[in-house]
């Protein structure tokens, strides 16, 4: 493994607590109001444990082979023969392949939602893995 790009700790750790709220939430109305309610409150409340848990494994994974790119929903593997270019815009990070397919890592994505340093740091770490990303690419081919 070359290098680690991820979301910075304090905001796994906001994102894992608020899910976990939204959980024992959905739990206890489900466990008050029983009947039909409690099974489709647990069964948001597993589905919400277990966005929360992506969400704090999602990042970017640099090997010596492959670029990993770990996301909400799918994790993507590209050879580094696959990786054409690297780059970054004011939402974040995208790598491009050899068949022009678009990839935006969400460990490195913003929104203009987002609060001003958090957009900021965002960028700044998208930045740096684009350059890394094709530092890496250029070498291997």
């Amino acid at each position: 493994m070359i290098a680690v790009f991820r979301p910075p700790l304090w905001l796994r750790v906001v994102q894992l607590i608020l899910f976990g709220g939204l959980a024992l939430a959905l739990t206890g109305g489900g466990l008050e109001e029983g009947g039909w309610v409690l099974p489709l409150a647990l069964t948001g409340s597993v589905l919400t444990l277990a966005c929360g848990a992506r969400l704090w494994v999602i990042r970017i994974i640099l090997y010596a082979d492959r670029l990993l790119l770990i996301n909400l929903f799918r994790t993507v593997v590209l050879p580094w023969g696959e990786v054409a270019k690297a780059g970054h815009d004011e939402q974040g990070l995208w790598v491009r392949d050899r068949d022009y397919h678009e990839y935006r890592p969400t460990a490195l994505q913003v929104t203009s939602e987002a609060f001003a340093f958090v957009q900021r740091a965002t960028l700044a770490d998208a930045r740096a893995a684009a350059a890394r990303i094709n530092r890496i690419r250029k070498k291997r081919s």
